[in-house]
């Protein structure tokens, strides 16, 4: 047990370096997030800003498993770190568990900014609680969403240029930022399906907004069934030092 804890930090320090190096990463996020808040609560008010704060949460964990876990094994691919890992006694799930932690100083520290803004502006930061439930069940299928592109490129110098699409074209196409409600009622079931509407939607739901389109149930069936059905592709076309 000892030994793989130890494995998963040492993972995870190395992963976390280009965050530690480039600290300004995680002032533009705050800025970010501060300058839509308010904009957001101007504009659109108290739901519109809670909504916000869930949306925020389930994209960063969809970056976490799409872009950081995604990136940082194509990446170490390149610099052959990755075949480093694959002879020595880590294991996948460690290896991966390392990559996750070693992202999660941004994913904090967006909690963090969202926690004190919800709670000075809107007095009630539970919000951020049930992004952080919609988030969590979305992260497992982000990281097997990763792989499975990363480790079927034949050049891992590629990975940007897919993962960022993905992650743009789930994230800010379908109603994340914006409510799912917005569509027409026959849209709704189909958008549903999108994890990462499920996991947005499944927040807006348990914070009791009036822009929820479903009871929680329905979102987390939704996520549940992606968990099961993403595990065992990963568990088909992931393997560990997989060309």
């Amino acid at each position: 047990m000892r030994g793989s804890l130890r494995r998963v930090l040492g993972v995870a320090a190395l992963s976390s370096k280009w965050i530690l190096r480039q600290p300004t990463w995680m002032i533009q996020d705050v800025l970010i997030i501060a300058s839509l808040f308010i904009i957001l609560t101007a504009w659109g008010g108290r739901e519109a800003a809670m909504n916000l704060v869930a949306a925020w949460i389930v994209v960063g964990a969809w970056g976490v498993g799409v872009n950081g876990v995604g990136q940082e094994v194509g990446w170490s691919r390149i610099a052959r770190y990755y075949y480093m890992y694959v002879a020595s006694p880590l294991k996948p799930l460690e290896y991966l568990a390392g990559i996750v932690l070693g992202n999660m100083p941004l994913v904090a520290v967006d909690a963090s900014v969202l926690v004190a803004a919800s709670t000075l502006l809107l007095g009630d930061p539970s919000i951020v609680l049930y992004g952080l439930a919609g988030g969590f069940m979305l992260l497992p299928v982000a990281v097997f969403t990763g792989l499975s592109i990363v480790l079927r490129l034949r050049r891992p110098t590629n990975i940007s240029a897919v993962t960022n699409p993905v992650t743009f074209i789930l994230t800010l196409l379908p109603p994340v930022f914006y409510p799912l409600s917005i569509l027409p009622p026959v849209l709704r079931p189909a958008a549903l399906l999108v994890p990462t509407v499920a996991a947005a939607e499944l927040a807006r739901s348990l914070a009791g907004l009036s822009v929820a389109s479903y009871p929680p149930i329905v979102p987390f069936t939704v996520l549940a069934a992606w968990l099961v059905a993403s595990g065992l592709a990963a568990g088909r076309v992931v393997r560990w030092g997989l060309e």
